[in-house]
């Protein structure tokens, strides 16, 4: 089961790195690269968190692919996009902090949890985004996110450690889908 937490992740990085070309060859509009940078953040503890919770198994390719891709993104958007830091990339600085300390003092598992809300919380900036101003040509974004997801999800061992962050991703993400493809 195994190869489905690579093709996962290999989903989710390719994604990602398609996105940030086109927002580079200006085929799609800049979303916020602030928010980009803080998941960027957030996937990079993800990735050692549960690498720490789980060195045998394979559930940090998932956030590691996030992170590549989130960088690529951060610098595309940053390229092509404004940048600008408001309320909602402070309380993900900040949940970012909590993680990290979760994390630091008191288990891998702990981190893996508080990381995972963070991420979530991370993205509460771009869900407003989507939902006040739709930009449609992110939905294959979002839709692949979802796929990879299920990939890591069905390619888990169904622990929590194992389904926690691609679960939880499902559904953030389908979310910003549905904003996204409803009228302005």
């Amino acid at each position: 089961m195994n190869i489905l937490l690579y093709i996962g992740a290999a989903i989710a990085t390719v994604n990602l790195l398609y996105s940030s070309g086109k927002v580079l060859l200006k085929k799609a509009p800049p979303t916020r690269p602030a928010s980009w940078l803080m998941w960027a953040v957030l996937d990079s503890l993800l990735t050692w968190a549960t690498y720490a919770a789980a060195p045998d198994k394979l559930f940090w390719l998932l956030p590691f692919g996030w992170t590549i891709g989130a960088v690529a993104c951060m610098i595309a958007t940053a390229i092509r996009g404004k940048w600008d830091w408001r309320w909602g990339e402070t309380l993900c600085a900040i949940c970012a902090g909590v993680a990290a300390y979760y994390w630091l003092t008191i288990s891998d598992f702990a981190g893996v949890v508080a990381g995972t809300i963070a991420l979530t919380i991370a993205g509460i900036p771009m869900a407003e985004d989507m939902f006040f101003a739709p930009i449609r040509e992110t939905f294959p974004v979002w839709m692949l996110t979802v796929l990879a997801c299920a990939f890591s999800v069905m390619g888990s061992d169904g622990t929590i450690l194992g389904v926690l962050i691609p679960g939880s991703s499902i559904v953030f993400n389908l979310v910003l889908c549905a904003f996204v493809v409803r009228k302005k």
